[in-house]
């Protein structure tokens, strides 16, 4: 019972992570398009934001680093795919933290599944912005 209490929020996540990144939106907010123009267009100088002083400087390392590997690959696609990996990583971590609370393993499972296919995760995990790692 233990080993599958420990698994499966591990499988839940991968689940919503992929389901999350094979149905990205089409229609972006405008905040996402415009965190992918500013990575793909501007100087690292001119990247900090007022809101998110970090944010962009460092998605543009990281997404110049996976770029070596992936040469045409977009920023859109590229931050899409990051929240859709950082919501898999919520509802995960969402059920572990639940787990230690409630001893029963049905609840937290439970509600992981329902947080991973509310109208929120759903709406923001397959977006190119910046509202889940918040989260996270």
């Amino acid at each position: 019972m233990k080993k599958t209490t420990s698994i499966l929020p591990f499988f839940i996540g991968l689940f919503f992570v992929i389901l999350y990144a094979f149905f990205p939106t089409k229609m972006h907010f405008i905040d996402g398009l415009t965190y992918s123009w500013n990575l793909e267009n501007l100087q690292i100088k001119y990247m900090l934001h007022p809101h998110h002083p970090l944010w962009l400087p460092l998605m543009h390392i990281i997404y110049n680093a996976v770029r070596t590997i992936f040469l045409n690959l977009r920023a859109m696609a590229f931050l899409s795919f990051l929240n859709a990996l950082l919501g898999g990583i919520l509802v995960f971590l969402f059920i572990r933290i639940l787990q230690l609370f409630i001893r029963k393993s049905t609840i937290p499972i439970l509600a992981g599944l329902f947080l991973g296919s509310s109208w929120g995760m759903m709406t923001y995990c397959p977006d190119a912005n910046i509202y889940i790692l918040v989260l996270v």
